[in-house]
């Protein structure tokens, strides 16, 4: 089952892997259903009501995802508006422009723009790796993650608005999961698979990185292990399985913090600048979960923010941050 959507009337929509899509009050009554080809394991996208460029109105909706390579718009009843086929699963959400055009990867290796009102296709994009994370759409680029290959390692790929190519870095391990971005500096942020933060520039060169030593380590570069109280493998290289599993999760701005969670057990805060540790916190078993974030300010004016995490070890853990710092 995928991670809950909530939409702006407080339903909760949820993509199942019995081939269904739930949407259920808040209180956990069923509105209604909607059977679907294939299990799902993408999360659900709430798509709010927009207008593209030629003021042609693009309803509210859900889009769904499907192993069978469909995403699927559904209304707000559950009745399907449209459908558009790719060449490969598609494992992570979509992402949706200003204009209301829709994007999202498939593991047939491009990034996919539909417009949003019909379905239809308005371009597509040929990263020639799998996509498997949603696209972080920033004010003039779209960012995604690939899964690296025989070929060539992980990459984030910066695309302008038309689904012309921007920049593009390579990573250690593959990105499957969903960039962040800070707006006031337009810095992306991303995790990669073998336990790696990585902070890049606008113009897409690096700024820093930060190992966890999720996933098995860093697969051997013992050299390049930030926390030397995380357990990097032994192996010279990474083996699929440690591929395949995400060694640090999507990254988080909480706080003044960029907070990830790790394989090797711990919740971390780093500096968005410097990528510096500013504090840990172990549990007892792996963690598998982004973190969440809750921030508040009281009646003075006081900034505080709460950390969510859970682990394996059956907990969920709520961890007050420190003082908010210059960044």
């Amino acid at each position: 089952m995928s991670g809950p959507t909530v939409g702006p009337d407080g339903t909760i929509y949820v993509a199942s892997g019995t081939r269904s899509v739930w949407a259920l009050t808040g209180d956990g009554a069923v509105k209604w259903t909607s059977a679907m080809a294939t299990p799902l394991v993408a999360p659900v996208t709430y798509q709010e009501l927009a207008f593209n460029y030629d003021d042609v109105e693009v309803p509210e909706g859900l889009l769904v995802g499907d192993l069978q390579g469909n995403l699927t718009k559904l209304n707000l009843d559950g009745s399907v508006a449209w459908v558009f086929n790719t060449g490969g699963e598609l494992r992570a959400g979509a992402s949706v422009l200003r204009d209301g055009k829709v994007v999202f990867g498939s593991l047939d290796g491009n990034l996919y723009c539909l417009f949003g009102n019909n379905g239809s296709l308005a371009w597509s994009y040929l990263a020639g790796q799998e996509i498997a994370s949603r696209p972080l759409v920033q004010d003039v680029s779209i960012v995604f993650g690939t899964r690296q290959n025989q070929n060539r390692p992980g990459r984030l790929v910066a695309l302008t608005m038309a689904g012309l190519f921007r920049w593009e870095i390579n990573l250690t391990s593959s990105v499957e999961s969903e960039p962040i971005e800070i707006p006031s500096s337009s810095v992306v942020y991303a995790s990669s698979n073998d336990g790696k933060i990585w902070a890049i520039r606008p113009d897409g060169t690096l700024l820093w990185r930060y190992v966890t030593g999720g996933a098995g380590g860093v697969c051997g570069n013992l050299d390049k292990l930030s926390d030397p109280q995380a357990a990097p493998s032994s192996v010279a290289q990474c083996t699929p399985a440690e591929l395949r599993v995400q060694g640090a999760t999507s990254p988080t701005l909480c706080g003044d913090s960029i907070v990830t969670t790790s394989q090797n057990k711990y919740v971390y805060g780093l500096g968005p600048r410097d990528g510096e540790l500013r504090w840990k916190f172990a549990t007892a078993r792996r963690i598998r979960s982004p973190a969440r974030c809750w921030e508040q300010t009281d009646a003075f004016g006081t900034r505080s923010a709460t950390v969510f995490t859970g682990s394996n070890d059956r907990y969920l853990y709520a961890l007050d941050l420190p003082a908010p710092r210059s960044t």
